[in-house]
């Protein structure tokens, strides 16, 4: 379904994808939420738009109003069903990232790594993330002297 929605826009469309591996759940888009809700509230900061996007249990709660997408009909793609073990958007201007604690039924916290990523193209930066700790670090690729 995403390579047949890509024909409809010049960008990714921002539908997410849960996988797990090795035991961690990691969810994340490519970006478009995240500028959306910039472009339609106060908030302005990255991170913290992924912090309440994750508390709201939602990750694109401006869609389809203001974010284009597919109807859905008969549910939502973008609730979160599962709370993730990482969480992150592309396409943003800078790397940023934090652990928040959300509340878990068991009562101990459940652990996120919130991680946001510059556009590659521009900044040559990825996150290098170890899924037994969520230590995350950005990591630059470039020759010396460039």
């Amino acid at each position: 379904i995403i390579n047949r929605l890509s024909c409809c826009s010049g960008q990714p469309p921002p539908i997410h994808q849960t996988t797990v591996w090795v035991g961690q759940r990691l969810t994340g888009t490519a970006g478009q939420p995240v500028d959306d809700i910039t472009r339609y509230s106060q908030l302005t900061d990255p991170v913290e738009i992924l912090q309440q996007t994750l508390e709201w249990g939602h990750l694109a709660p401006t869609s389809p109003d203001t974010l284009p997408c597919y109807p859905f009909y008969e549910r939502d793609p973008f609730i979160l069903d599962a709370r993730p073990d990482v969480y992150f958007t592309g396409n943003q201007q800078t790397f940023q990232t934090r652990i928040v604690e959300t509340p878990n039924g068991s009562g101990d916290p459940h652990r996120v790594r919130l991680v946001c990523l510059p556009r590659f193209a521009e900044t040559s930066t990825c996150a290098i993330v170890n899924l037994s700790t969520l230590d995350c670090h950005p990591m630059t690729f470039g020759a010396a002297g460039m």
